[in-house]
This record gives C-alpha cells, structure tokens and sequence, in this order.
C-alpha cells in the first residue's frame, strides 16, 4: 500500500508498482468508479487494440486495394 496526495487540480500520481503490476502505460484509459466507499481505477483495455492484426491477410494488402481503386478512375470515362 502507497500513499498518493491529491493535487490542486484533483491528480494523483500512480505509484510505479502499481502501474508495472498492471501494465498500465502513459496514456492508457483507466476507469474510475466508488464502491462501497472506495475509489476503484481499472485498467480499460481497448477491444480494438485486442484485435489490431487479427484479420491480416483476410482481405488482401490494402495498399493493393487503392492502387487498383486510383487505377480505375484513370481509366474511368469522363462524364
């Protein structure tokens, strides 16, 4: 257990052990409520970060994708 003071414009500094057990980095989201009388931060994990890179390859190289698009408004007739 740590103490944290509280400062004029209501931060805290969370204590470098609690941050390294919870992996919490700067700028990570935490979410703040009270239970019972007691002020609860919890780590937000992000559900894109979780699935950043899991479709990879599913729908081919995007950088494929719009040079094919770009192409075809070169070949596009004019209207």
């Amino acid at each position: 257990m740590s103490k944290a003071t509280v400062s004029s414009k209501g931060q805290i500094t969370l204590p470098v052990w609690a941050r390294r057990e919870l992996g919490i980095e700067p700028g990570a989201v935490l979410t703040v409520s009270v239970e019972d009388g007691r002020l609860v931060l919890e780590r937000l994990d992000d559900w894109l970060d979780r699935l950043q890179g899991s479709l990879k390859g599913v729908y081919g190289d995007p950088d494929d994708y719009v040079r094919e698009q770009r192409e075809g408004w070169n070949r596009s007739p004019a209207v």
